[in-house]
């Protein structure tokens, strides 16, 4: 296959690495193209191997990228995607397949008149392993691989399609989702990275900063358990009241066989993949504090937690640790995504939420995404 890869980060040059091996002309598309050689490094943990791969094409011209490709995905963080995507959809012919990946922040709200026209997308739940940059352009580690994926198409019939495509590329075994609101409700980073976040600054005072900051996964805290489990719940709870079959959304407690908080602390602190993985974090005045313009700021919160709360608000549903997590988030931003009683507040028009796209009940969810 002819394939573009937008985004020349972590994931996008993990899975440009790896789909080249199986064979496929891949491009990539990287605003720092210059900083890329002839080859790249691709280092795979797991197997404890290590090999040169060249790509097709790295390049800045969005245009020379995805003209006249079988499928484009798309690994660049949430809040760059819409910008994106209104750049690409022009490009593109309608029978090229669009994947995201992984396809939460609302992305499928972007491919609403490309869908209409005919077109088709895909997107993961989750991308396929833990991806990291030992140097830009140059080597890119893999490791913990993910022994199953779960993907979903717009329209849903394409699932299978999906499917095929990632078992191809990865290897894993994969999952054709029903609907893709099972892929937008994923309690994934959305809560995972906001419930710790919130766990490690919610006393965060800019003027005096902290001595050190834990580790992200390795020191993970009871307390940031807590949160995690509360707002898996009310991601649980939406589900139930959604009639749609969102079954394939499971509980984070299942997803890291743990039963209580502590059960959770300790697995996520022993995932070995997750090791040595800092918190987004600057230095100032010789003390540190949290790096604001980090993506787990910038994307998990409005383009995650912010979507997943919209969607209780349609369900007429409480959340009070949503509501807290967010109510913190606001304050040290200081934006207004929510009004003091969760309504949509006057920042609220800078991210994707659904009111913004005429779904405003349980009824107008069930006709979107069935």
């Amino acid at each position: 296959m002819k394939i573009a890869v937008l985004g020349s980060g972590n994931v996008g040059t993990l899975i440009s690495a790896q789909m080249t091996l199986k064979g496929h002309e891949v491009r990539l598309y990287s605003r720092k193209a210059h900083l890329f050689g002839k080859t790249i490094v691709y280092e795979d943990v797991d197997l404890a191997v290590q090999q040169e791969v060249e790509l097709c094409l790295v390049s800045s011209n969005l245009k020379e990228v995805v003209t006249g490709t079988d499928l484009v995905i798309v690994t660049v963080p949430s809040f760059a995607i819409k910008e994106l995507m209104e750049r690409v959809f022009p490009l593109i012919d309608i029978t090229t397949r669009v994947m995201f990946f992984p396809g939460t922040g609302g992305v499928e709200f972007y491919c609403k008149e490309f869908v209409e026209a005919g077109g088709v997308v895909f997107g993961s739940q989750r991308v396929c392993s833990v991806a990291r940059l030992k140097e830009y352009g140059k080597h890119v580690i893999g490791s913990g691989k993910r022994t199953e994926m779960f993907v979903a198409a717009i329209p849903s019939q394409y699932g299978e399609e999906a499917k095929n495509l990632i078992e191809s590329f990865f290897d894993i075994k994969t999952t054709a989702l029903p609907n893709y609101l099972s892929v937008t409700f994923t309690p994934s980073n959305p809560i995972l990275h906001t419930s710790r976040l919130y766990a490690l600054f919610n006393d965060y005072d800019p003027e005096v900063g902290y001595d050190s900051i834990p580790l992200f996964y390795e020191e993970w805290s009871l307390e940031a358990s807590e949160v995690l489990i509360a707002l898996d719940a009310e991601v649980q709870e939406m589900c139930r009241l959604i009639p749609l079959d969102l079954t394939d959304v499971r509980s984070l407690l299942l997803h890291y066989e743990s039963e209580d908080a502590v059960q959770l602390k300790n697995k996520i602190c022993s995932i070995g993949s997750f090791k040595g993985l800092t918190t987004p974090q600057i230095e100032k005045n010789g003390k540190k504090h949290p790096d604001l313009e980090s993506r787990y700021f910038t994307a998990d919160f409005p383009y995650g937690l912010l979507i997943l709360k919209a969607f209780a608000n349609i369900c007429n549903m409480k959340t009070p640790m949503m509501d807290k997590v967010i109510g913190w988030y606001q304050q040290l931003i200081g934006k207004e995504y929510l009004t003091e009683n969760m309504g949509l507040g006057k920042d609220s028009m800078d991210i994707t939420l659904p009111q913004h796209y005429e779904i405003e009940t349980i009824d107008d969810i069930v006709k979107y995404y069935e």
